[in-house]
């Protein structure tokens, strides 16, 4: 490798570690070379009475069950059509 292209390569490693770590921290590569998170929903989760619930959790709300969902990129809750079992 010249000196010119070893050095550039270097300065671009130095930037990508002071900018968040290694490239490889909490990411995965596609084919086509985008960079995303690993998991997407890692960390995501819907809040209700104080409480967290992750993704695909249901909780009963307003007297109908509700499901933890990721919608475009946030959490939210949507409706599975049931009302709340009577206890």
């Amino acid at each position: 490798m010249p000196k010119r292209s070893l050095q550039t390569f270097a300065l671009t490693v130095a930037l990508a570690l002071l900018a968040g770590g290694s490239p490889a921290h909490h990411r995965a590569v596609h084919a086509d070379g985008v960079r995303v998170a690993a998991d997407p929903t890692q960390n995501c989760e819907c809040r209700a009475y104080g409480k967290a619930y992750t993704i695909d959790e249901q909780v009963c709300l307003n007297g109908r069950m509700m499901t933890c969902a990721m919608d475009q990129n946030v959490t939210s809750w949507r409706t599975t059509g049931r009302m709340c079992p009577q206890s």
